[in-house]
């Protein structure tokens, strides 16, 4: 009978955890906390598997979720004639079955996670693989927990006789078992019931404007999900599953922005170039569906190295690029003549090569093609040509167009004997040369230049690819402007086991606090050794800034030892 008794006491208890868990569902409190903890300890299960194989270990998993405190009202707050209804709801992501599993775990004020492991594995470095643990499932130091305890696990434990339990108690325990398998199904089924029409009635109620495009809306709404098709599919209004569905998309759209007249503008290579620097893949599958005679337009117009490896790479379908296609079927040409915007592409290709084009043409002419550059080009060499006149640029009055047909053919050949137009041969010449650009990306700054003084080829490697050596061969000036955009962290990494010759004149461009961050970063590095893709992307984004300029100081130092070499043959 005490069987019994226990066995009913059971079954209450039970009914009235579901009887209020099923409250609180009718109420909107949906909790997550469970599914967080679920998916973390199986990521963390993963990680140690892999850092501890064919070793027996139990992981749990504890959350304290971070969660907004629903602020009170009194009636002295309520004003007259003020509607509660018109307030907006803000929603707890906790309770939000839409909200994603990452938007959550940020939302966490501590994660208790408790590993135990078999006595038998002998742990060797407790430290090490706490922060391996921690970097790998994204848990933070010093807010997070993480306790290691190493116990003996035993697989199975044996029952010695079935005469130890009562047959009745045995009985009891099946039907108690039926009785919650049977309870829960039901009411999950009711759970699941409630939440659909709850969706279902909050996306009626949000839904965006019909008056907004699709193509607008995919951006407005996007809904990733946590798969390994992520990349492959792009998730909103519009979605892609299939990859002949989503070329054949693009394709209209591109049929539609190619049978401009206008076509290709400024601001389109803009937008592309910006496009180019966030997503290179994105961009290369992009220009994929492009048709061959377009793309060859759009390449030739390209401004840096960037577009020759775009170019040469197979591309992938990121969420970028339903994005980037509208916003270039929304660009607009600067001038309905053909020839005018080609001379406003070129002069933008020109990049710090600006000024030396600037020098030929007239004050007028200069303010004008300057007032129709991006300011980020025209602000500094109007500064330096200019000096005292350069406000006309934040002018409400548009420059007169004061160029003739004739001139401005004259301007475009000009520019283009400058900065000649990409071809289509240098991207076979980069991939014949990518074994060697590899070799760069990982060699010294001392090796770097004596490989780029030793090539005699044509194209040039600078064409091809910046070197980093290039900032080490500039004038005192230029390098604190570069130095000045990028962080301490940056130039340690890209510093990173140097010459002390080289590392002397970064040094000397650092006030006493700059030195000791920079310091202190490198011994930070030499504990934990960066990649060789780390330092050589930081390099390339300094190169990239420095070979410009390089190029400009070895030019006029060629034109001055020119200049002097006839002055001698004239005395």
């Amino acid at each position: 009978m005490k069987y019994f008794n226990k066995i009913m006491l059971t079954l209450k208890l039970l009914f009235l955890i579901v009887l209020t868990s099923v409250t609180a569902q009718e109420n909107g409190a949906l909790d997550r906390v469970p599914e967080v903890e679920a998916e973390l300890r199986k990521d963390i299960i993963d990680h140690v598997a892999r850092l501890i194989p064919k070793e027996s270990f139990s992981v749990s998993v504890k959350i304290i979720p971070l969660k907004r405190e629903p602020a009170s009202k009194t009636q002295a707050d309520i004003l007259p004639f003020y509607e509660s209804s018109s307030e907006p709801d803000f929603t707890e992501e906790w309770e939000d079955p839409t909200t994603s599993y990452y938007v959550l775990l940020s939302r966490v004020k501590q994660v208790v996670v408790n590993l135990s492991v078999d006595k038998a594995y002998a742990l060797k470095n407790e430290s090490d693989f706490k922060d391996n643990l921690f970097k790998s499932v994204g848990l933070i130091t010093g807010r997070d927990q993480l306790e290691i305890k190493m116990v003996e696990i035993q697989s199975f434990t044996k029952i010695t006789s079935i005469d130890d339990f009562n047959w009745l108690y045995i009985l009891g325990a099946t039907f108690f078992i039926l009785f919650f398998i049977a309870t829960f199904v039901l009411f999950n089924k009711l759970i699941n019931s409630k939440n659909s029409s709850r969706l279902n009635q909050e996306s009626t109620q949000s839904q965006i404007p019909s008056i907004i495009p699709p193509s607008v809306t995919s951006t407005l709404k996007p809904n990733f999900t946590k798969s390994s098709n992520e990349l492959n599919s792009i998730n909103g209004d519009i979605t892609f599953t299939d990859s002949l569905k989503l070329n054949s998309y693009l394709k209209e759209k591109i049929h539609t922005l190619t049978s401009k007249k206008s076509f290709p503008t400024l601001s389109m290579l803009k937008t592309l170039e910006d496009f180019l620097e966030i997503d290179s893949m994105g961009f290369s599958y992009l220009m994929s569906q492009f048709p061959e005679d377009s793309k060859k337009n759009i390449y030739s117009h390209g401004r840096t190295q960037n577009w020759i490896k775009a170019f040469s790479q197979s591309g992938l379908a990121t969420k970028n690029v339903l994005l980037y296609m509208d916003r270039l079927l929304q660009c607009h040409p600067l001038s309905n003549e053909k020839e005018l915007e080609t001379l406003f592409i070129n002069t933008w290709r020109l990049g710090l090569q600006v000024k030396e084009f600037i020098t030929v043409t007239t004050s007028d002419e200069a303010k004008f093609l300057l007032c129709n550059m991006p300011k980020s080009l025209s602000l500094p060499i109007a500064r330096n040509i200019f000096p005292g006149e350069w406000a006309f640029l934040f002018s409400d009055k548009k420059t007169a167009h004061i160029l003739s047909d004739i001139r401005i053919k004259e301007l475009n050949e000009l520019a283009n004997k400058i900065k000649p137009l990409f071809q289509v041969d240098l991207i076979a010449f980069y991939n014949n040369q990518e074994e060697l650009i590899s070799f760069l990306k990982q060699c010294n700054p001392e090796e770097e230049r004596d490989i780029y003084h030793s090539y005699k080829g044509s194209p040039s490697l600078h064409e091809l690819r910046s070197p980093f050596y290039a900032f080490f061969e500039l004038e005192t000036p230029e390098r604190v402007s570069i130095f000045r955009k990028f962080d301490i962290r940056s130039w340690a990494l890209a510093t990173f086991n140097i010459s002390r010759e080289l590392r002397a004149k970064i040094d000397e461009l650092m006030n006493d606090k700059e030195k000791f961050l920079f310091k202190t970063y490198l011994v930070e590095l030499d504990k934990n050794r960066p990649t060789q893709d780390e330092i050589s992307q930081t390099r390339e984004a300094i190169a990239e800034l420095a070979n410009e300029k390089y190029l400009l100081l070895k030019k006029d130092n060629n034109d001055l030892y020119s200049n002097e070499g006839l002055n001698e043959k004239a005395a």
